[in-house]
């Protein structure tokens, strides 16, 4: 039994939320007022017969895990650690194995940022660096939240220091700190402002140098190493995520000096990328802090398309690149379950001048973001010629797959209306290129094969190793009730921000990352995985699709036979007005899942 399962064993839902929650009995439930939205009449019910809950007012529901995630805004960790105290269970320590080399590489940076902060503040040699601070107005308050510090212009300064410190040279090489001369080592940074760069745990994984002298790369960044990969960190986090759940709102930045700056501004929920491209893996470290994300980029040329390529998803192997990335943009806004917008500021400026120079600009710009379709719709058309054939065919291959993938019928009928007008092409022209593309998917279909599992979510998880970007997509058609318990869930979302289809790599570069908890279940699920049956492509996508769609039908019979058994004990007329809603879209759904089901089966559904 794991200790997540000791917990749910030793206590329930309803002693968790009773703290939090005054519950009343109700037949077999328990009923309260529910503390994620207004309502004077209770439809907030905890099960204890499944130690779940749901409100049928505002459609929150989940374990007890996620009650307390969402009620304390807290992430998975604390959640675990602050029940695991309540039941009295003992937590597995995190394993150290294969994180050796990890923690030797956290312990030479936290030595290097102390070296590189110290030159800063206190060696002549880094008088150049404290002008250019100045010059550049960024208070001391600030560089000591962030760790500003400065690589002097020397060779091997740093790697001396370091050496001398008792950090080896293996070391330094492994940390990207120092790299091998021809005689001996010399310093990765020289002549930098240096920026510390933070993971999710509070752990110095690399570093961020800005040029200061004539070097043709302003901004240089630790290569990769066992504890670093940019594509994966945001820097700045650290210090933004309690705005970010406060305020509902992340801003991605390109660049230290633009996070840097947002934050002595008072501008504390801006976060960086780190160049020029956001991954699924860095919009995945924001998922259960925001519920609105703005990209925020240079609004040159480069930076222009630096915001279209900073949110491109890279496609399927084999797929045409430029058009399967811009397909994939409007996914980025259910995948995540975020809201996406695109902030765009006046030509020749950045956020660090923005701010600096009129902090109401810049909270105009956030506050005249356009959502992300919009903005690629215009975008993708700005640079063509619509007064020519050729032009309104590229514009119209270009946005047809972003049109595709809008869920919504009703904001899809918008852009074929707005495309038709802006392209002088009639709307069923456009319609019948969308049913075109959606027919040539379907005859590549397979037949999905069905699972033997008992449990569809660890089935699922199983399949999504073999292709986290599929999982990545389907979890879009599922809620976080749909899981059978919040582990699986975060596993799954854990797994869909993998960029890699080879998730082998992926999965072993961020293992320890996990909790034991978490863990368990990635090395169930791996079991489970080679056990089945080997697919790929088409079939493999399509056996995730209609696991998913059974298993959110299977919730939602649940959930509606417990809607029908509180109507037969009696309710007021409000209260029975309340769940026959709930039911209705309950029926609707059910309707819908049914016939994707049929589809899938016969072989025409396009992906």
């Amino acid at each position: 039994m794991t200790a997540v399962d000791s917990i749910k064993e030793r206590i329930t839902a309803a002693e968790v939320i009773g703290r939090r929650v005054t519950l009343a009995k109700s037949g077999r439930y328990l009923r309260g007022l529910c503390p994620f939205h207004s309502e004077k009449t209770p439809s907030f019910f905890v099960f204890p017969d499944t130690n779940t809950f749901k409100c049928f007012g505002c459609g929150e529901g989940g374990d007890v895990f996620s009650f307390v995630m969402k009620t304390e805004g807290m992430e998975f960790p604390e959640a675990l650690r602050q029940l695991a105290d309540e039941a009295g269970v003992e937590l597995p320590a995190r394993r150290e194995s294969g994180s050796s080399e990890t923690k030797e590489i956290v312990q030479a940076n936290v030595a290097a940022a102390n070296y590189f902060r110290e030159v800063l503040l206190d060696h002549p040699v880094g008088n150049k660096a404290r002008d250019y601070t100045e010059r550049r107005g960024l208070s001391d308050t600030v560089m000591e939240k962030f760790q500003v510090g400065y690589a002097p212009a020397g060779w091997d300064n740093c790697t001396a220091h370091l050496l001398q410190v008792g950090i080896s040279p293996d070391t330094l090489l492994k940390a990207g700190l120092s790299k091998q001369g021809d005689y001996a080592l010399y310093d990765s940074f020289r002549d930098r402002l240096i920026f510390p760069i933070w993971n999710g745990r509070g752990e110095i994984v690399g570093f961020g140098g800005r040029t200061l002298g004539d070097d043709p790369a302003k901004y240089l960044n630790t290569a990769r190493t066992a504890a670093f990969d940019k594509s994966a960190v945001l820097y700045g986090l650290n210090h933004a995520r309690a705005a970010i759940r406060s305020r509902k709102t992340a801003v991605v930045v390109e660049g230290y000096m633009d996070a840097v700056t947002a934050h002595q501004f008072g501008f504390n929920n801006v976060v960086a990328a780190m160049g020029t491209s956001v991954t699924p893996a860095q919009l995945g470290l924001l998922r259960s802090s925001t519920e609105r994300l703005i990209m925020c980029l240079d609004a040159d040329a480069a930076g222009a398309a630096a915001t279209r390529r900073g949110l491109e998803m890279i496609s399927a192997d084999g797929a045409n690149e430029q058009t399967q990335a811009i397909e994939g943009l409007v996914q980025h806004q259910s995948r995540f379950q975020t809201e996406v917008l695109v902030a765009t500021l006046p030509a020749g400026t950045d956020p660090d001048d923005i701010i600096r120079r009129d902090r109401s600009d810049w909270e105009r710009a956030l506050s005249d973001a356009t959502p992300l379709a919009e903005h690629l719709f215009r975008s993708a058309t700005d640079e063509l010629d619509l007064s020519t054939l050729k032009g309104r065919s590229q514009a119209l291959e270009t946005l047809a797959p972003i049109i595709r993938r809008i869920d919504d019928p009703a904001v899809q009928s918008l852009y074929v209306n707005r495309l038709s007008r802006l392209l002088r092409i009639p709307e069923e022209d456009i319609r019948s290129r969308l049913r075109r593309r959606t027919r040539r998917s379907a005859r590549r279909q397979q037949s999905p094969t069905q699972p033997a599992t008992p449990e569809l979510d660890e089935y699922l998880l199983a399949r999504g190793l073999s292709n986290p970007r599929y999982l990545g997509q389907i979890l879009t058609e599922l809620h976080d009730e749909d899981f059978r318990s919040s582990e699986n869930r975060l596993l799954a979302q854990f797994l869909s921000t993998l960029e890699s289809a080879a998730p082998a790599v992926g999965v072993d570069d961020e293992r320890e990352a996990l909790e034991p908890a978490l863990l368990e279940r990635l090395e169930s699920a791996e079991k489970l995985r080679h056990r089945l049956p080997p697919l790929d492509g088409e079939a493999l996508y399509s056996e995730m699709r209609s696991v998913a769609l059974r298993l959110r039908r299977d919730r939602l019979r649940a959930e509606n036979k417990r809607i029908q058994f509180l109507l037969s004990e009696g309710s007021s007329d409000a209260e029975a007005m309340e769940l026959g809603k709930w039911q209705s879209r309950i029926l609707l759904d059910m309707r819908k899942i049914e016939i994707d089901l049929r589809q899938l089966s016969a072989g025409r559904w396009a992906n």
